[in-house]
């Protein structure tokens, strides 16, 4: 089976009282002030095989902070036409928003 490229990626975030949300997307720096506690979603649809996503909070990879939801799709009609693709969701319900400085 060929590979299918990446449809969309979307992030999204909340305050956790559900008071205020965001979506983020083309790539575009994402800016929140420090000690904000906000829910994370980032979903990317359209993949095949499985996407390899990672987040980063400026050069600190924190995807292991995030609960990974993987779904196989079969669309079209079954059994010739149908397109598998994968869905991918990252979550965290209550990220903490930190930065750290390290000493050279």
């Amino acid at each position: 089976m060929r590979a299918v490229p990446v449809r969309s990626v979307q992030l999204m975030s909340e305050t956790l009282d559900g008071s205020r949300a965001e979506m983020y997307a083309d790539q575009r720096p994402v800016v929140f002030n420090e000690s904000d506690v906000r829910r994370f979603r980032c979903v990317v649809n359209g993949s095949y095989p499985t996407p390899e996503v990672a987040v980063y909070v400026g050069d600190d990879d924190v995807t292991d902070q995030f609960v990974p939801d993987v779904e196989l799709v079969r669309d079209g009609v079954p059994p010739y036409l149908r397109e598998l693709y994968y869905r991918l969701q990252l979550t965290n319900d209550a990220f903490f928003i930190r930065h750290s400085l390290t000493s050279i």
